[in-house]
């Protein structure tokens, strides 16, 4: 990826980074001989400047044309500040570990369009959204915040007896692909056991509300709720069925 003047830009569209119009207003000296020969250097652009990408021509303010990525920050919550409802402490988060109090130029996790391959991937859309969903999963940000950003379950922190606890906020996502990437992520399978007085059945079904707080849920039939879907053989286990049982749709 670019680390210079295109750093973090890319086209939306085609997912090209190599080299882009931008449209700048700025006053040049001019005199009979010509322009002042240092104007190059006085160009500056902003996130409200048009930009045209010289692949496939599209246009739009610069704020669009960024890599899709996250910035992560983290609450460390210890056993006294949850007495206050507080965090004991909070900041930005990188890959290793690394803490900040400011935020970082760049987000955590970007998308690279280099890794974006025609054959795997219906468009360059869907690769993002791919990279997205399975970045999150792995990382166990699966909790919908209800705004734009997943959370991780707590884990244990730095210090004896406190919790962690990050949030993966889009960045660079238009709003479509957002949507499309909160789908996905939400969208698990819920498996429901039940006793009919004789024999317990399984049986599944998608639910877009569905999340992993529900493993202890029972709906008003008295079913237990469990979330399915990549946590499939956790979510049978909790319910002491084999994965290999018979579960049907």
């Amino acid at each position: 990826m670019n680390t210079n003047c295109l750093k973090g830009i890319m086209c939306p569209k085609c997912g090209h980074t190599e080299r882009f119009a931008f449209l700048v207003a700025m006053w040049v000296i001019v005199e009979d001989e010509g322009t002042d020969p240092n104007v190059a250097q006085a160009i500056e652009w902003d996130e409200y400047t048009v930009a045209a990408c010289k692949a496939c021509s599209h246009q739009g303010r610069l704020a669009t044309f960024s890599h899709p990525g996250f910035y992560v920050t983290f609450d460390v919550v210890t056993e006294k500040s949850a007495e206050h409802g507080d965090a004991e402490r909070r900041g930005w988060w990188e890959p290793g570990g690394w803490e900040y109090d400011d935020k970082p130029e760049e987000p955590a996790y970007s998308f690279d369009p280099d890794d974006f391959d025609e054959d795997e991937h219906g468009g360059l859309d869907d690769a993002i959204v791919d990279w997205a969903v399975k970045l999150l999963k792995d990382e166990g940000a699966t909790h919908f915040s209800g705004s734009d950003w997943f959370n991780t379950e707590s884990e244990p922190g730095i210090q004896d007896g406190s919790r962690l606890t990050r949030s993966f906020h889009f960045h660079g996502f238009s709003d479509e692909l957002m949507q499309r990437v909160i789908e996905e992520v939400t969208s698990l399978r819920v498996v429901a056991k039940y006793f009919d007085g004789q024999d317990y059945h399984v049986v599944e079904k998608d639910d877009p509300k569905a999340n992993l707080w529900s493993l202890e849920e029972r709906d008003e039939e008295g079913l237990y709720m469990v979330v399915a879907d990549f946590y499939r053989h956790e979510a049978l286990a909790h319910l002491n069925i084999s994965p290999e049982a018979g579960v049907g749709s």
